[in-house]
């Protein structure tokens, strides 16, 4: 999937080559939280002020892609749904409960009847359960994109606009205040003495977490 990417983020590439490999672990190695801001700002052609000019965000927008999410393709639910009965100890089950049926069709022995009955229901039973234990797990997933902010205000040309968040690039400057959702990965060049970031949907802290200006 294509990560999200914002302010002063990487975008990151999957590839199957060993150069596009080569070239992924590159893209990993991020120094845009360390080195110093006037060097960062240089890098990424922007000012604190004025924000990119609308030519920089046009190329960029175009090279790079936007902001947002690529879930890579989705399975159909009855693949999921059949794919947890057909593991290979769901096989064994199966072919376990086939031969009672066999057995019970050959020599009408009701035990291999129920034998077989058991057996089926455990591998259905077991695969349901998993089933729903991995659609849980997706709609968790899928719950995250709810949390992404749909509008934010940047400043590009020397104005302040309020944009679609898929609209920033690499470089943007943005304005955030009390209550607004981060629209993208983000390093803070000034904020208040009191500025506080709650993670607690990421990374389950119950309290806010204080930020200041790098």
């Amino acid at each position: 999937s294509k990560p999200k990417r914002g302010w002063f983020g990487k975008k990151k590439k999957q590839g199957k080559t060993e150069e596009e490999q080569n070239e992924l672990k590159a893209e990993m190695k991020m120094d845009e939280h360390r080195i110093p801001k006037d060097e960062l700002i240089s890098r990424f052609s922007t000012d604190e002020e004025r924000g990119l000019t609308t030519e920089v965000f046009k190329k960029r927008l175009a090279d790079e892609g936007e902001n947002r999410l690529t879930p890579p393709a989705q399975t159909p639910e009855w693949v999921k749904l059949l794919q947890t009965q057909t593991g290979f100890f769901s096989l064994l089950l199966w072919a376990g409960a086939i031969l009672c049926f066999v057995g019970f069709a050959l020599k009408n022995d009701q035990e291999n009847l129920i034998l077989g009955i058991v057996l089926a229901c455990v591998v259905v039973m077991t695969g349901l359960f998993s089933y729903y234990q991995e659609r849980n797990a997706s709609d968790l997933m899928n719950s995250f994109k709810e949390m992404m902010a749909e509008e934010t205000v940047v400043v590009r040309d020397g104005n302040s606009t309020r944009v679609d968040a898929r609209q920033l690039v690499r470089g943007d400057i943005v304005h955030l205040k009390g209550g607004d959702k981060v629209p993208a990965d983000v390093r803070i060049l000034s904020c208040s003495d009191d500025t506080k970031v709650d993670n607690a949907s990421l990374t389950g802290e119950s309290e806010a977490i204080k930020r200041e200006p790098k």
